[in-house]
């Protein structure tokens, strides 16, 4: 009897905990990695670090995570699939996503396949009743 009081008080505390698990965490990551268009993947997420963290506002946790990806695809590769999968799209689309592309291009420069990049993130989770959710900016 006395184990079985000890289970529960121990799966009580992991349910009121005041911070996201490392899986809280990734799952976060791959929210906010995962793209609109899945045939527009061009990386796979390897390794997602979490480097500091610390309560906000409102139930709010503020997590600094470095998130390391390997292309699968080079620039030019990603820039032929882009291009084919906006032939049918509206110019409003065509517009939006050609600057992504762009600041793409700024931020990681003509990739080739197989790179690999660390990038610092910041993400802010929310404690719901499901428990942790990123909060979308």
């Amino acid at each position: 009897m006395k184990w079985l009081l000890v289970l529960m008080v121990g799966v009580l505390l992991t349910a009121c905990s005041s911070k996201p698990s490392d899986g809280d965490i990734e799952e976060a990551v791959q929210i906010v990695y995962t793209p609109r268009v899945a045939e527009l993947k061009y990386y796979d997420i390897v390794a997602v670090s979490r480097q500091n963290g610390y309560a906000g506002e409102g139930g709010t946790y503020i997590v600094e995570v470095v998130v390391t990806y390997v292309t699968t695809v080079s620039f030019a590769e990603y820039q032929k699939r882009v291009m084919a999968y906006l032939e049918k799209r509206s110019e409003e689309e065509q517009f939006r996503t050609r600057l992504q592309l762009r600041v793409l291009q700024e931020q990681d420069g003509d990739f080739e396949r197989g790179k690999r990049t660390d990038r610092n993130e910041r993400f802010t989770l929310v404690k719901t009743e499901k428990g942790w959710r990123v909060k979308l900016q």
